[in-house]
């Protein structure tokens, strides 16, 4: 079933999206382990109005248990959203990391996608992708976007198969991503 995230989701919700993010998380948490990454993480599920917030995800759960979380919103908010999580990492955390571009305005944005280690394989992924499609398509958008990173072949192979096309190349915190979109 896939549903809204809501804040009690953030326990559950925070290590699928450090599985997804691992080397950004290295980064934020400014430690080699990207599981220390978890409280930060889990604050900004629970919160309002920024990147990581309950508000930009769903879930897909089998029995009550969150198996799988997609993260989206509208490029256009992208900055707002982003600078509460980089103002948290400065203040409390002593962490700069650049406020770089991901998305951009005309565009519904993938920030993360990710499925517990124990369910991979049974297409969960495919479907919180396709239901997030469909709600950006409802919300007017015609433009889907995400990053993959270079390395991943086999997420550069599933968002081909669903129709999206590599427009670009970004660098992010030191990585490489294909920018990919799904025109409507």
């Amino acid at each position: 079933m896939i549903r809204s995230a809501n804040p009690n989701d953030a326990v559950n919700i925070a290590p699928l999206l450090i599985d997804a993010m691992k080397e950004l998380a290295i980064q934020y948490a400014n430690n080699p382990d990207p599981y220390q990454a978890v409280p930060i993480f889990e604050h900004f599920i629970t919160q309002k109005n920024n990147q990581y917030s309950y508000q930009n995800m769903l879930v897909f759960c089998i029995d009550e248990e969150v198996i799988g979380v997609i993260n989206g919103y509208d490029g256009k908010r992208f900055s707002d959203l982003r600078g509460p999580f980089i103002s948290y990492l400065q203040d409390e955390l002593q962490t700069t990391i650049p406020n770089e571009a991901e998305t951009a305005e005309g565009e519904y944005y993938i920030d993360a996608l990710s499925v517990s280690k124990h369910h991979q394989g049974k297409g969960i992924g495919k479907k919180l992708i396709l239901y997030l499609i469909e709600k950006a398509r409802k919300d007017g958008f015609e433009k889907i976007g995400l990053l993959v990173s270079t390395e991943k072949d086999a997420a550069k192979r599933l968002y081909q198969s669903l129709g999206f096309s590599i427009v670009g190349l970004k660098h992010l915190l030191g990585e490489r991503y294909h920018h990919m979109q799904l025109i409507a």
